[in-house]
């Protein structure tokens, strides 16, 4: 039981604690830029020729919406000329990037996401239902259905993640890290601490993506014992 726990922890816990030590390390970044957030986002959809992509200062978390073409930075980031703010608005805009010339990856977690909207949501309800309902119905037709359901709710999260990852990968190291790289005030320790930042990022993808993987393994766990 002890080790479980200690596997959860490095396998979930601790790379969101990596990825936040990280960003909050290069905060404090003794360099500082005379472009926030926000206007490197603008410069560098400008300069890509990527339109009708919008740059909104938001309080939640960071992330690029491709059914509303937005660009969306948290407070933090879209106001500050930090290193963190300038790298975190370059891996966004690598999103509005990928959305402009048509990414399949993106395109296919975008679709994903819209129909795992309502899997996600019943998921766990149905994979609790199943036994009841066999019951109550007699009909191992009915328990098979709501079983699948179930289980297509828990895989669905699993799959977006997994898709998600190479998204994430390619929007930081193929697109926003090059683009970082070229700009004149980024220098070799500059560029050192963007792919530290971005690599940092990634793990929460793939520590989300195992997060999930365990979790169905539990469910599947528990439906054996019963």
């Amino acid at each position: 039981m002890i080790i479980l726990i200690i596997l959860v922890f490095f396998i979930i816990l601790y790379p969101q604690f990596y990825v936040q030590k990280i960003l909050g390390k290069y905060k404090a970044y003794p360099k500082t830029f005379s472009l926030t957030g926000f206007q490197l986002a603008e410069e560098l959809l400008s300069q890509n020729h990527v339109k009708g992509v919008v740059v909104e200062k938001i309080e939640g978390p960071d992330h690029y919406d491709p059914m509303a073409k937005a660009v969306r930075l948290h407070l933090s980031h879209f106001e500050g000329h930090d290193l963190t703010s300038l790298v975190v608005a370059a891996h966004e805009v690598g999103h509005a990037l990928q959305d402009h010339q048509n990414y399949s990856l993106l395109k296919l977690r975008t679709t994903l996401a819209t129909w795992a909207q309502f899997l996600q949501k019943f998921g766990s309800l149905f994979m609790m239902a199943t036994p009841l309902l066999a019951l109550v119905t007699r009909s191992p037709r009915i328990g098979a259905i709501s079983l699948f359901l179930g289980l297509a709710g828990l895989f669905s999260n699993a799959i977006i993640n997994f898709v998600t990852l190479p998204v994430e990968i390619d929007a930081s190291f193929k697109r926003a890290l090059p683009i970082l790289e070229k700009r004149n005030e980024f220098g070799l320790n500059e560029q050192r601490a963007a792919h530290e930042i971005l690599r940092a990022c990634a793990y929460t993808y793939l520590a989300s993506s195992l997060a999930d993987l365990l979790n169905v393994m539990r469910w599947l766990a528990i439906l054996r014992k019963r």
